[in-house]
């Protein structure tokens, strides 16, 4: 399993493939966590992440300066259906979706996905295809007054 917080930035792997990642997105209750990654041209990250408190998650990303990610969130149904639970699209570097809670029981948990991808790497006058040198961070605020 692969914990990423404040203190440290996985640099020699990233988030990858759906349904054999290891990669969990962690809560900032836990070590203030900021989730770093690396989204090379046409790549996509796959978090898994499990709610385990009531209150909704306010789930935000930024984005290296000039880069242009999509932040999709989906939960896990049995089976392993999934159904897309909110979206952040377009060119903000600052992305904030809400992630809905579980009900506060063993039972009660839900798993989600959390789909980062490259919406588009050139944008008006930045015609260079090329990667990001900087990670993209995200924050999952599980915190009750957040």
């Amino acid at each position: 399993m692969t914990f990423a917080s404040s203190q440290y930035i996985n640099w020699e792997r990233e988030p990858n493939e759906a349904f054999t990642s290891d990669n969990y997105l962690v809560s900032y209750s836990f070590d203030s966590a900021l989730n770093k990654g690396y989204l090379p041209r046409s790549d996509q990250d796959i978090w898994y992440f499990i709610a385990r408190e009531e209150n909704p998650y306010k789930t935000s990303m930024k984005t290296p300066e000039n880069f242009f990610y999509d932040f999709v969130a989906y939960e896990i149904l049995p089976g392993e259906t999934l159904v897309k639970v909110a979206e952040a699209i377009g060119t903000d570097t600052l992305k904030e979706v809400t992630v809905p809670g579980g009900d506060n029981s063993w039972h009660g948990l839900r798993s989600y996905y959390v789909k980062v991808y490259s919406n588009w790497v050139t944008y008006s006058q930045y015609s260079t295809e090329i990667d990001s040198d900087e990670p993209y961070t995200i924050v999952c605020d599980d915190r009750k007054n957040n």
